[in-house]
């Protein structure tokens, strides 16, 4: 903000300039906190307001293997959805259905509440924002993640340039998926630490906690764990046999 600068030496006109100055970086600032409160208001109501996905079942789409293979890889290469589980990817694959958009049509538009992810098999999409080229993506190719994950407005808008081959999920079954694997995860968890010798006395608000706290880690075969690396941890081993020296 520069309220450290020397202003003593500023004319009555040179200060009020001054001073109109800062009150528009302050005005400018309000504006951009009101906007990431917003964002962050939408995002709350993005996690309450989903479908409670208890009992929830989605219909299963039927794809041929490499339909599958090209809908994972482009899931597994999405900075924001390459860190679900492959379960997860697995079953949002299995509920994803297809469209078909003709040439010129517009898949998404800036500006609207979007409702579906989408995954290009075939073709060739021109993405646009406030109607300034942006880039091409050709197959395969996902987008309109952000939406569905933040319960936002588009950002920029999808045009077909060919006809295109796609595969969509709506927000409600994504989330839904989610939810369950990440309670089916949770409860996993929490049955270990209840066969625990050591937490099997715990309450169960206390070994909830525990399950909630919990982070996962891999380790490839032959991966060795030095005194100092594991201390002040407690490892549950969820999977595979380990040795022990300490």
């Amino acid at each position: 903000m520069g309220s450290n600068v020397n202003l003593s030496h500023l004319s009555k006109e040179e200060l009020l300039e001054e001073i109109a100055t800062r009150d528009d970086m302050i005005s400018s600032l309000k504006q951009e906190i009101q906007k990431y409160r917003q964002l962050f208001h939408s995002r709350k109501i993005a996690v309450s307001a989903e479908v409670d996905s208890k009992n929830f079942r989605s219909k299963i789409i039927q794809k041929d293997q490499k339909t599958r293979d090209i809908i994972e890889s482009a899931f597994l290469v999405n900075e924001f959805l390459c860190q679900l589980e492959p379960c997860q990817i697995d079953d949002i694959i299995k509920s994803m259905y297809p469209l078909d958009a003709p040439t010129d049509s517009v898949i998404i538009r800036q500006g609207e509440h979007g409702s579906q992810l989408f995954v290009l098999e075939e073709g060739r999409v021109q993405v646009s924002k406030d109607n300034q080229f942006i880039r091409v993506m050709e197959a395969p190719a996902l987008f309109g993640e952000l939406a569905i994950l933040y319960h936002c407005e588009r950002t920029a808008s999808v045009k077909a340039l060919t006809p295109c081959r796609l595969w969509a999920i709506e927000r409600k079954i994504f989330h839904a998926i989610n939810v369950n694997a990440a309670k089916s995860k949770h409860n996993a968890i929490f049955s270990m630490l209840r066969r625990s010798q050591h937490f099997k006395k715990f309450p169960d608000n206390c070994l909830h906690l525990m399950a909630d706290l919990t982070t996962e880690e891999e380790w490839k075969y032959r991966t060795e764990m030095t005194n100092h690396q594991c201390f002040g941890r407690i490892y549950l081993i969820a999977k595979g046999n380990t040795l022990s020296s300490f």
